[in-house]
């Protein structure tokens, strides 16, 4: 009898629902397509492109309420209908017999439905107790309630003058005084040339024209001004306008760059080949044709920066496991000393995951089992296969892969 060992390889690729439909590729016979934020799956057939393909799905399923965590708690928790009436009666307490229904508050009410701005409308017609304002002739208010108990409704020329400011006036002079109306020199001495020109003095003293004269150009001799304008050249032009001012054909000379803001470094850097140096605008290396250099294959195993998946091979299984934790991972090489099977896998399950588990039994040696839905394993633990059955890894490289969805709390066996 001839035995012939059969290795299946499953090759899988992923991206998002939007990015599948923007590709829209054309899987190879066999390969599965996961999108990665949907959870839904299609195997290519080599032909058709990813909008034509179905999607994979299940026969639909129920659950026990036992078996949904948490279900029955939650219903527990709903008010029953003895709940209601206690709430009810919390509602209406110790409310007197004719106010304890709503038909008796409505009434109380003046069965008004717009009893709030029924309200609001009478209080808005009446006046503030602050500051408040009246039209027409207001009567019942004496001058007492408003604070102007001393005051009379006497006309102003009747007015009578008080004690008080009638002394304030009897000292001031009267308008028909001379000393109002006689003209008056100035007797204070003239100011001396020295005391205007230091500009210091204090005293009360009489300026002519000639000694204001010699006080401002003593001043202006000594001014920082006198001394900037003293700089200029004899032959600026008085008049230029802003823009000719700022015209670097209007300036001679140098400046230190040093002196400049916002040059960057390079404006101060030498033209040449060698660092700290800047190329000039015709430098031969500016313009010659470039070969990019050929990107070493670092990524590859031993590489400098290879990109190597976890793989976990746990010690060989003696007996079926239900919630397997055996790591995360993204190889699990499993073994066992006998057929076995797999009910959950309690490691990883976060949405989008992906496991690709592989048989490294010798060949001819134990089937390991996946079984789809199993009660041995927690619900968000358990597999689900595309064809609601179990899944059966045969010896030497018999393979699977697995990714989580969150939608179903489920590893689907893709």
């Amino acid at each position: 009898m001839t035995t012939f060992n059969t290795r299946v390889t499953f090759d899988h690729v992923r991206n998002t629902a939007a990015g599948f439909a923007t590709a829209n590729p054309v899987l190879g016979y066999g390969v599965t397509g996961l999108e990665t934020d949907t959870g839904r799956s299609k195997v290519g057939d080599g032909v058709a492109a990813w909008t034509a393909l179905p999607y994979l799905s299940g026969a639909a399923h129920q659950h026990p309420i036992g078996d949904v965590t948490g279900l029955q708690a939650a219903l527990d928790s709903k008010a029953t209908p003895a709940d209601v009436t206690a709430a009810v009666a919390a509602v209406v307490d110790a409310a007197p017999g004719t106010l304890d229904t709503l038909n008796e508050l409505a009434a109380a009410l003046g069965d008004d439905a717009n009893f709030a701005s029924t309200v609001t409308n009478a209080l808005a017609a009446k006046a503030p107790l602050a500051s408040p304002t009246f039209t027409g002739t207001v009567g019942g208010i004496t001058k007492a309630m408003v604070g102007l108990g001393s005051v009379d409704n006497t006309a102003d020329a009747a007015k009578p003058v008080s004690t008080a400011t009638q002394a304030a006036l009897d000292g001031k002079a009267s308008t028909t005084d001379a000393r109002l109306s006689d003209a008056r020199e100035w007797s204070a001495a003239t100011v001396t040339q020295a005391e205007a020109e230091a500009g210091t003095s204090t005293s009360r003293l009489a300026f002519s024209p000639l000694r204001v004269f010699q006080a401002v150009a003593a001043w202006w001799a000594a001014s920082s001004a006198k001394t900037k304008l003293d700089g200029i050249a004899s032959g600026a032009t008085a008049n230029a306008t802003d823009a000719q001012l700022r015209d670097r054909a209007t300036h001679t000379g140098t400046q230190a760059h040093t002196t400049i803001t916002g040059l960057g470094g390079a404006a101060t850097l030498n033209v040449g080949t060698t660092a700290g140096t800047v190329a000039a605008g015709n430098d031969s290396r500016l313009s010659d044709a470039r070969t990019p250099t050929t990107h070493a294959s670092t990524h590859q195993t031993g590489g400098a920066d290879a990109i190597n998946p976890v793989i976990v091979t746990p010690s060989s299984l003696s007996a079926s496991q239900n919630d397997y934790a055996p790591g995360v991972c993204d190889i699990l090489r499993l073994s066992s000393s006998t057929a076995i099977d797999l009910t959950g896998l309690a490691a990883g399950t976060v949405d989008g995951a992906m496991r690709l588990l592989i048989n490294t039994n010798a060949s001819g040696g134990a089937a390991i089992t996946l079984k789809h839905e199993s009660a041995s394993s927690t619900a968000a633990n358990r597999f689900r296969s595309v064809t609601n059955a179990d899944v059966i890894l045969l010896a030497d490289g018999g393979s699977v892969t697995l990714t989580y969805s969150s939608a179903i709390s489920r590893w689907r066996i893709l």
